[in-house]
């Protein structure tokens, strides 16, 4: 969740979500504070988000590695 939740991962740069950033981290406020993280987990706004942060992941891991000749 911290990955998602965090505006400096760029998700507020990608139009095609059904609600903004915004939206999402304000209707998130409420819903955490009542539900667990499965639940939570499981929204379809939030699913999206995480499929496409793994779908970003391993293009990412790679940029980091080739910047700072790293191996992660």
């Amino acid at each position: 969740m911290n990955f998602l939740i965090d505006s400096r991962k760029g998700f507020g740069r990608f139009r095609e979500f059904r609600v903004s950033n915004y939206q999402l981290m304000m209707g998130l406020i409420k819903y955490c504070h009542d539900h667990g993280i499965n639940e939570i987990l499981q929204l379809p706004d939030v699913v999206v988000r995480v499929d496409l942060y793994f779908k970003h992941a391993a293009q990412a891991r790679d940029q980091i590695e080739r910047f700072y000749g790293l191996t992660l």
